[in-house]
């Protein structure tokens, strides 16, 4: 579900989210981004080899709001839903379909 929060953002802001090369760079515009994981929310996270360079910065979160004005209310509700670090944390596939974003879309042509 996080590639569909991706994805999204890409299809209304016509760029990559996190256009890095590579684990490190990624990582980083990850954590710019969306804030540093905690490690008492985010332990599986924070455990990991590839957090170690970052685990003594803090990053606060940025508003994606700015990058993608164009995008309403409950889009970019949908799109925080599935950019949460934790899986569990996620919107599911299922309670995505439902969501009020989706229901707003017009019909499907064709």
């Amino acid at each position: 579900m996080w590639g569909v929060g991706c994805i999204l953002f890409e299809m209304v802001a016509g760029r990559a989210l996190f256009p890095g090369s590579t684990t490190d760079e990624q990582l980083g515009l990850i954590f710019r981004t969306l804030g540093s994981p905690r490690s008492d929310r985010h332990a599986t996270i924070c455990a990991r080899p590839a957090y170690a360079p970052f685990a003594q910065k803090v990053y606060h979160p940025e508003p994606l709001i700015r990058q993608i004005p164009r995008l309403d209310s409950n889009g970019y509700e949908l799109l925080l839903k599935f950019l949460q670090y934790e899986g569990r944390d996620r919107i599911s596939a299922q309670e995505a379909m439902h969501h009020n974003f989706l229901k707003t879309l017009p019909p499907k042509v064709g």
